[in-house]
This record gives structure tokens, C-alpha cells and sequence, in this order.
């Protein structure tokens, strides 16, 4: 069976709700992520592999997520399509200094798949295949158009 799942993640654009710790879970691919907004529990897309020290990004109470990077599309180890790399470009608000945390996963540099890039992200919706549980193999992003 081929169905996927869905699970949303979601962030909101108040400032008790703005994301600020982004653990990934990578290797060849993104296996997971995992966020965390202020005065909840991790939030998370628990499929594919979720090892217990995944690489975590820290956003600092002044610091937004500008935009997310990467790679999707057909893997050629696993033959399927996955999302192979992610990145972020996050933006401090008080000293206006710019920094990317990543890319993560694509751990046998093989670039495969496109490139893509999304601005403005305030939420995520990760897609896995039921079976055999291996890596995202999709990611919706919601944005905030207002800032757009």
C-alpha cells in the first residue's frame, strides 16, 4: 500500500507560538523533525528514524525562520522520492544579522533530487510512507502572506 501520512506541525505567527528549536533527524535524507514553540512540548513528525540526539537548531526570542532550503525528489539509494536535505536562513529582528543552519541529511552528497526554496515558513506538515517507515518523504509548508 502506498497511502502516505500526514501530520501537522504547526506554529503560529504571535510570538508564544514562534518556533524556536527545530531538531533534525538526518543521514543519506531527512529521517524527521521535531519543533518546539515557547511553553509546549516537542511537537513532531515522528516518521522515519528518530535518534535520540538528532541535530537541533536554536532560534533565539528575537530571531524568526526566513526561509527553508533543500533537496527533494528521487533518491537513488532508497528509489523512492524523499526529501534528501534541509536548510534554514533565520533572521535576528533586534541586530538584523542573518545566519543558515544547515543543510542537513544528503550525508552521501549526491544532491539527488531538485532544489527548492520556501520563504515566510510559520508551520510544517511532514509526509511518510506508512511502510517501510524511512525518512520524510514529503513536506507541506504553511506560510505567513502577509509578509510577502
Amino acid at each position: 500500500m502506498n497511502a502516505y501520512i500526514h501530520t501537522p506541525l504547526y506554529s503560529l505567527t504571535a510570538s508564544q507560538f514562534a518556533i524556536r528549536r527545530i531538531a533534525v533527524t538526518h543521514g543519506w535524507e531527512v529521517d524527521g523533525l521535531k519543533l518546539k514553540t515557547p511553553g509546549t512540548e516537542w511537537v513532531a513528525v515522528e516518521h522515519g528514524s528518530q535518534i535520540s540526539s538528532p541535530t537541533v537548531v536554536e532560534l533565539k526570542d528575537t530571531e524568526v525562520l526566513l526561509a527553508v532550503f533543500g533537496y527533494a525528489g528521487y533518491q537513488n539509494y532508497y528509489k523512492r522520492k524523499m526529501i534528501n536535505s534541509i536548510g534554514f536562513i533565520i533572521f535576528d529582528q533586534k541586530s538584523i544579522a542573518v545566519r543558515a543552519a544547515g543543510p542537513y541529511g544528503n550525508g552521501d552528497h549526491s544532491d539527488n533530487g531538485d532544489p527548492f526554496h520556501v520563504s515566510n515558513v510559520i508551520a510544517f506538515g511532514g509526509y511518510a510512507k506508512a511502510q517501510p517507515n524511512l525518512g520524510l518523504a514529503g513536506l507541506s509548508f504553511y506560510k505567513d502572506l502577509t509578509l510577502e
